[in-house]
């Protein structure tokens, strides 16, 4: 989790203009998604709420974008440069 806060950091620390939403084609945002894949959603496709509260703790906003009646389809992590959505 460690190395996943500090790509956030270093995400916000770049160059990357503020958007809505981030841009998926971004070299550190595709780094950032693939990590979360990981991190964030378990084995069977669910939240993975420890990381997600570890994610609270460091002042990261975890939340749905979309959801349907068995859970989150698209989370979005807000950053200060924007929305990550994944999933």
């Amino acid at each position: 989790m460690d190395e996943f806060i500090n790509k956030i950091k270093e995400l916000e620390e770049s160059d990357i203009r503020y958007s809505e939403y981030l841009p998926s084609d971004n070299p550190i945002v595709i780094e950032i998604i693939n990590m979360v894949n990981n991190l964030l959603i378990d084995v069977n496709g669910y939240c993975n709420w420890d990381n997600i509260a570890i994610m609270k703790n460091h002042s990261y906003e975890v939340f749905p974008l979309e959801r349907d009646r068995f859970g989150w389809l698209l989370g979005g992590i807000q950053t200060l440069k924007g929305i990550i959505a994944y999933g």
